[in-house]
């Protein structure tokens, strides 16, 4: 059993059991109505730097998301460089709502999770019967992981152990929720409404410290800032998943990848944690112009690490940024990968 809105989600098609064709899109375009308020399309440059340059719009979630801190990194390699390119941030609500977007031609460009990549591409879960095929991968941006922190009291090693107890796991639409409704899905988790507080990462952290949760999910960069601090400030543990239940996650969404927490990655973790996650992509549409495309990637490339952003250090790892997620990635990207040599 899952709470509320989680179950609105699963009917929706996060879930991958018993989904309706057509019906989550629409009610994902209904949510995309109430939060368009969050984002004007198109460009509004109030500088002479922005008016000389091909204006481009960039949804990157919402504001305080670990999506949304990255894409302002993203867009600010490109603003402020020598590029003929100026990136204009845009807030949406979630991968799915972004993609869907990108796809209706709304945004130019869009951070989109590696499973709803896979699931758009595929026509599955979200997109059961609704496959899109119109946008194209230009680089991997950073890896996300599922990763579950416990009060040390409270004598908990697997995330299968949060079971009936009280736990915060990410809002509606959220990353980390729905990463944490495929979780509760795969391990068959009974988790009830009054055991279930639907919070943000912050103020999921506040609540176990004051004891209200015994844990808290975060579907984040490793090592996220947000759990180091909490890491500090009191004893935690960091759950694991078995092998059975990686299967079990992976079976439900192939665009998921196992990953392992090295011992030490968060304070007073003496052992390796199993997990998963995914690479968060930048996409844009298909009909991009190739010199566009090409423009874009190699401004961010040059200049990311000007940007001071840790959690983007995985764009140094040119393997990493230039996977292409099932053979989607764009022309304009593939040709300035080759002629750097990354790619043959």
């Amino acid at each position: 059993m899952v709470p509320c809105v989680l179950m609105i989600l699963y009917k929706m098609g996060y879930r991958k059991r018993n989904r309706t064709p057509g019906r989550p899109l629409r009610l994902l375009a209904a949510a995309a109505l109430l939060g368009s308020a969050l984002a004007l399309w198109g460009c509004a440059p109030d500088e002479e730097a922005k008016r000389e340059r091909q204006c481009v719009t960039l949804a990157g979630g919402l504001h305080g998301e670990l999506i949304h801190r990255e894409a302002i990194a993203l867009a600010d390699s490109v603003n402020t460089s020598e590029s003929t390119v100026y990136v204009e941030l845009k807030e949406s609500k979630g991968s799915p709502v972004s993609l869907e977007n990108l796809c209706q031609g709304k945004y130019d460009l869009a951070l989109v999770s590696g499973d709803v990549v896979y699931d758009a591409w595929n026509g599955e879960g979200t997109f059961e019967g609704e496959k899109k095929e119109n946008f194209r991968i230009l680089m991997a941006c950073y890896p996300a992981a599922s990763q579950w922190l416990a009060r040390k009291d409270s004598g908990l090693a697997f995330v299968h152990e949060l079971d009936g107890r009280n736990l915060s796991a990410g809002t509606a639409f959220s990353e980390t929720g729905m990463v944490s409704a495929a979780a509760f899905d795969a391990l068959d988790m009974d988790v009830k409404e009054e055991n279930f507080w639907q919070r943000g990462i912050e103020n999921s952290t506040g609540i176990l410290r004051d004891g209200t949760v015994d844990g808290i999910h975060g579907f984040l960069e490793a090592p996220a800032d947000v759990f180091i601090r909490l890491s500090e400030e009191m004893e935690v543990s960091v759950l694991s998943y078995t092998e059975e239940e990686l299967d079990r996650i992976l079976e439900i969404n192939p665009g998921y990848q196992r990953l392992t927490l090295p011992a030490g990655t968060y304070r007073g973790q003496e052992e390796p944690v199993r997990t998963f996650g995914f690479p968060v992509f930048l996409c844009a549409g298909a009909e991009m112009e190739d010199g566009l495309a090409y423009e874009i990637v190699r401004a961010m490339d040059e200049n990311i690490g000007k940007a001071g952003d840790p959690r983007l250090a995985a764009m140094e790892d040119k393997s990493f940024l230039c996977q292409d997620g099932s053979g989607l990635l764009h022309e304009g990207a593939r040709r300035y990968y080759q002629e750097k040599g990354y790619i043959d």
